[in-house]
């Protein structure tokens, strides 16, 4: 296994500056390890991509690459709610990048709060990729995982064909797929995926959920939820929405200061913010923390 860690991002141009936050919690967090930095976007974003380059070189430890991205192969596919097409990335990966055997693909909506220097390590065995369990999605034989953060073996992706697999999977079920990229993988690797340990894709809204819902004891619950490997921002709620209250938006904050982009949400307006101080939305947020712990 390479001593580089590759790592795997995709998104459009609404997502850039998650892209940063994502990518300076990672730097930030693991200055001991070397990384190549494969970023796909939709499309050319040349003010972006320089910034984002001079960002990461500041670091010393990575190198930043962007990766040329033809949409053809998946343009007839769905995109749906605060999904775009850039969903579909990670099963194009293998093709992405196809002088390298293993990548860790992250989202843009996330932040890497610890070293994953063990998460890089993990033996996958027979698996193509591994996961951590989508604790909110319904149980079902086989552990179903979230796709915001997998372990891919691309070696073994491109001898089983498995991103055009992917692919073919979503095309034919289009209409019954919640989330079409994660139903996909889920499916096509049935019983074939390591699965993580939840810290490594710790859901923000996990942090209400209490120990039993996600199959936890007490002490791993109040451990991991003070302690994540990353934090994922799933759902249409996002910590750059000032109409919303996440948990750990906090976090996001902070690397996003480091970022150089604007930190204040373009949605905070005077009429939100008295909403919000009306609703009593931060306290009750921090309610739900509590009676959940």
């Amino acid at each position: 296994m390479s001593d580089v860690i590759e790592v795997l991002f995709g998104a459009d141009e609404n997502y850039v500056p998650p892209l940063a936050v994502a990518l300076v919690s990672l730097l930030t967090n693991n200055r001991r390890h070397r990384f190549r930095i494969h970023v796909v976007l939709d499309r050319e974003l040349p003010e972006a991509q320089a910034k984002l380059s001079a960002m990461v070189q500041l670091f010393g430890n990575a190198e930043l690459r962007f990766v040329p991205l033809q949409r053809t192969a998946f343009e007839e596919l769905p995109a749906f709610r605060h999904f775009s097409h850039a969903i579909y990335l990670r099963l194009l990966a293998a093709e992405l990048l196809p002088e390298v055997d293993r990548v860790l693909y992250l989202d843009c909506d996330l932040v890497v709060c610890a070293d994953i220097g063990a998460l890089w390590q993990v033996d996958l065995g027979a698996c193509p990729v591994a996961g951590a369990p989508d604790m909110f999605m319904e149980r079902q034989a086989d552990a179903y995982v979230n796709s915001g953060v997998l372990l891919l073996d691309l070696d073994r992706w491109r001898a089983e064909g498995a991103g055009a697999a992917c692919l073919r999977y979503i095309s034919k079920h289009d209409a019954q797929l919640t989330y079409p990229d994660q139903d996909a993988i889920n499916a096509v690797f049935a019983g074939r995926i390591h699965i993580l340990p939840l810290r490594w894709n710790w859901q923000a809204r996990m942090a209400e959920a209490g120990a039993v819902a996600l199959g936890l004891t007490r002490q791993e619950f109040q451990y991991i939820r003070r302690n994540p490997g990353i934090v994922h921002y799933t759902t249409g709620s996002k910590p750059w929405m000032y109409r919303k209250e996440v948990h750990y938006a906090g976090l996001y904050r902070r690397y996003l200061a480091l970022t150089g982009w604007n930190s204040a949400p373009m949605d905070k307006t005077l009429r939100r913010r008295i909403s919000k101080a009306m609703r009593l939305m931060p306290l009750r947020r921090r309610l739900r923390w509590l009676r959940a712990g």
